[in-house]
């Protein structure tokens, strides 16, 4: 049983190591093209069709674990029907002005949003062009050596190809990955 907790720690780093290169790589970007989110901007938090696979939040799953909050969130999870993400908290009465409150554990498409390629369009955001319409004019004339949100997405797929597959909602994936991590430690301690 001891080597199935070290193969999913050990998986859960290797997202996260993944993760660590996509922000590096995004950073960069930003800093060259001179595009930003605005601060407090939330209006993709907000969005309910904001997908994750249930690997890539396993990262925040095994802290939640470790921090003692898993049966917690999750019964939130069960109990509050948002149809935007659960870790967004939005200043009251807008609901687009806001933070996340696992920043360092979002999924990809969080960390990638208003920044990436598909395919070989960019896709950024309508608050994104508005604020630096002259930065991202620039960026149409020039393709800089980004990786697209598909290869990033097949990285993560390559990991583990059976929590990697499904896209859904990211709390229907948080509360997959919960449920199944949580059902995982309670069978540790039993047998």
């Amino acid at each position: 049983m001891e080597n199935n907790n070290l193969a999913i720690a050990q998986l859960s780093q290797k997202v996260q190591g993944l993760y660590l290169d996509m922000d590096q790589e995004v950073a960069s970007f930003l800093q060259t093209s001179q595009l930003k989110c605005t601060a407090g901007c939330g209006e993709c938090c907000a969005n309910p069709e904001i997908e994750a696979t249930m690997l890539e939040m396993l990262p925040l799953a095994l802290f939640l674990i470790a921090e003692k909050k898993a049966e917690a969130v999750l019964d939130n999870l069960k109990n509050v029907n948002r149809t935007y993400c659960f870790f967004y908290q939005h200043e009251e009465g807008n609901i687009k002005k806001g933070q996340c409150t696992i920043y360092a554990y979002r999924p990809s498409l969080c960390r990638l949003f208003g920044v990436a390629k598909v395919g070989i369009r960019w896709s950024v955001c309508k608050e994104i062009k508005d604020k630096h319409a002259l930065a991202y004019d620039d960026l149409l004339k020039i393709n800089p050596d980004l990786t697209s949100m598909n290869d990033w997405t097949m990285r993560l797929f390559s990991l583990d190809a059976q929590l990697g597959q499904k896209k859904m909602p990211i709390n229907e994936a948080t509360k997959l990955i919960l449920e199944k991590i949580i059902l995982y430690e309670s069978f540790q301690i039993n047998y």
